[in-house]
């Protein structure tokens, strides 16, 4: 069993292990979970290595954390639940087990907000529908993916060591079936920007525009939502 210190040192040295010093990795990513009796309150037993994860992201940028309380998480069992990366959270599964065990994010693709900001030449009706294109073309090129892989893709490792769920059936639509394809974005507060002029000063100047980021990510829920 190692010691808090050795496993804050262990963290830190994968951390930076493929980048020269003073450098921060990209890759590998780690994720820390975070909760609230079991390390994130001061009385919890597992606070003193919170403590030596931040002071390892104060240095190294990572880990990536991942918050068991919020309001979208409490419900589900935080040994089970999981994150691919920074991007996808694994735990919703439409085949089998709520669980983000022995599965992961089979394709994403990210939207970049900004781009269609500009095109939109200041035009909030004009940027919405842009989104709305740029998602259905999103949709299209994950299943894409998706059917490739499954189609084409050798994971004769996988099911030799059991590393996915349902990797024993020799079919890899039905193994796949089990990921996720995310939709992701990049720039919501840029996008705003260049569609009103404005530049961010201050915190202040960005809430007069919180409702208006709110609905832009809102509209992006409804319209995946009912993707089907």
């Amino acid at each position: 069993m190692k010691s808090v210190k050795e496993l804050a040192n262990t963290v830190e040295n994968a951390a930076g292990a493929i980048v020269k010093a003073g450098e921060n990795t990209v890759k590998q990513n780690l994720v820390f979970k975070v909760k609230g009796d079991v390390n994130v309150n001061p009385a919890s037993p597992n606070h003193d290595l919170y403590l030596h994860s931040l002071a390892v992201t104060a240095k190294r940028m990572v880990p990536t954390y991942f918050n068991c309380d919020s309001k979208t998480n409490r419900t589900a069992d935080p040994h089970k639940i999981g994150i691919m990366g920074c991007r996808t959270r694994v735990v919703s599964n439409l085949y089998g087990e709520e669980s983000g065990l022995n599965r992961g994010n089979v394709a994403c693709v990210t939207i970049n907000l900004v781009q269609l900001a500009f095109l939109a030449k200041k035009d909030s009706a004009d940027f919405l529908e842009r989104l709305d294109k740029a998602l259905k073309q999103s949709k299209e090129a994950l299943l894409a993916r998706y059917n490739c892989l499954a189609d084409k893709a050798d994971f004769s490792e996988l099911r030799k060591k059991h590393i996915y769920r349902d990797s024993e059936k020799n079919d890899n639509y039905a193994m796949l079936g089990n990921g996720t394809l995310s939709i992701g974005f990049i720039g919501l507060w840029d996008a705003i920007s260049v569609l009103h002029g404005k530049n961010w000063n201050t915190i202040e100047d960005m809430c007069a525009y919180k409702d208006e980021a709110y609905r832009i990510v809102k509209n992006m829920l409804q319209r995946i939502s009912h993707f089907n």
